[in-house]
């Protein structure tokens, strides 16, 4: 049903020989063959919405709708302003004695320093990794997630990221999280 067709430095995907278009009416391509090949194998997988979190579809279409059209400044606006005590859950521990409180920010970071490095992290994103940052972050409420999910570390570390996310937001289940997770560094590297 979908398939891809690269040309012009562009891959678009095709449902039934039509170009494919987001729900803003723009086109879907990008000039990554793996991840237009990808996203084409999720779309016939989980449908079209652009709300379905196992799906390439939740970064790509606000990058193409939305991200790929604003200025750099007030994307980056909006990432800085979602990474603050007050909007990120992970940098407002609710435990008031000290062995806990010390144990949250072994997981999350102090918050003054990590707003710091997440500042500096902010400021060197691509415009698709800003708005891949931006979708992960309005999901799980936390721009801190999205910064620690990009540091280096390998597999371990996005293992422990995900049991840090599912100890405290086990409302999200353990299958869904991990696609979610998975997907957002794929789009990140493409």
């Amino acid at each position: 049903m979908y398939q891809v067709v690269c040309q012009d430095g562009n891959c678009h995907i095709l449902r039934d020989g039509a170009f494919l278009q987001t729900p803003g009416g723009k086109p879907v391509c990008t000039p990554s063959e793996p991840l237009a090949r990808r996203l084409a194998a999720q779309l016939e997988k989980y449908g079209e919405s652009p709300d379905e979190l196992r799906s390439l579809a939740l970064f790509h279409y606000p990058w193409l709708d939305f991200t790929a059209h604003f200025r750099q400044a007030s994307a980056t606006a909006q990432a800085l302003a979602q990474l603050k005590p007050g909007e990120d859950w992970t940098l407002r521990c609710p435990y008031p004695e000290q062995e806990q409180r010390k144990r949250w920010e072994r997981l999350w970071g102090e918050p003054q320093r990590r707003m710091v490095e997440g500042k500096d992290w902010i400021l060197t994103l691509r415009p698709s990794q800003l708005c891949a940052a931006l979708t992960l972050a309005r999901i799980l409420d936390s721009m801190n997630v999205a910064y620690l999910a990009t540091q280096p570390g390998g597999k371990r570390e996005a293992r422990q990221l995900l049991r840090n996310v599912q100890l405290y937001r086990p409302e999200w289940g353990k299958r869904p999280l991990e696609e979610l997770l998975d997907n957002f560094l794929f789009y990140w590297q493409n």
